[in-house]
């Protein structure tokens, strides 16, 4: 008290940081664990953010990151070859953002996954052969223009920096489409993304 100049509530066993927003927070992140890479498509309806793009293009650091942030995210992959749920293609376009990356970034970050799961012979399905690795961007692409969603390129981008852009392209399409991303309380200021 005599340091902060602040008298103490004197609440025994408080938790310790806990405010009105915490439990939003911790049902958003929740959400985002329990649909990563589309996990559960039945749920697309329920999602304020919904993210597609290639493997490894930032889709779960990003889901992740908006769920702390209290937004409620689900991600999906978009996989050559193998169609989307059809529950993609249901929601309102505004809530979709596409992820892409540039071509040799993506092979080295893949090159990085592949050896951390130990594998040693290079992969037959092209996951880090760059030509497939070009052939892939293009196919989803296509399906990007099929979502008729915005794409951001997160090559070399923070973190903080993609989120802030995917928040205010989904606020922006919301308002030109009538919709209205969802707000939580006390946690919106944090991300200063204006």
């Amino acid at each position: 008290e005599k340091i902060s100049g602040v008298e103490p509530d004197q609440v025994p066993l408080r938790p310790v940081g806990v405010e009105a927003d915490y439990f939003a927070r911790i049902a958003a992140i929740d959400f985002a664990v329990r649909n990563d890479d589309g996990a559960a498509p039945t749920t697309l309806p329920e999602c304020d953010i919904c993210l597609v793009g290639p493997s490894r293009s930032g889709k779960t650091p990003l889901s992740i990151f908006l769920g702390y942030m209290g937004y409620k995210v689900v991600n999906v992959p978009l996989v050559p070859g193998i169609t989307p749920p059809k529950e993609l293609f249901e929601i309102e376009r505004w809530r979709i953002v596409g992820l892409s990356m540039d071509p040799e970034r993506l092979q080295a970050i893949r090159t990085e996954r592949v050896k951390g799961l130990g594998v040693r012979r290079p992969m037959k399905d092209g996951y880090v052969d760059l030509a497939k690795i070009y052939a892939e961007l293009d196919e989803v692409g296509q399906t990007m223009k099929q979502l008729r969603c915005p794409v951001i390129d997160t090559t070399g981008m923070a973190l903080e920096e993609s989120a802030s852009r995917i928040l205010d392209i989904v606020e922006e399409r919301a308002r030109i489409h009538r919709g209205k991303l969802r707000r939580v309380p006390n946690i919106n200021s944090e991300l200063n993304h204006h």
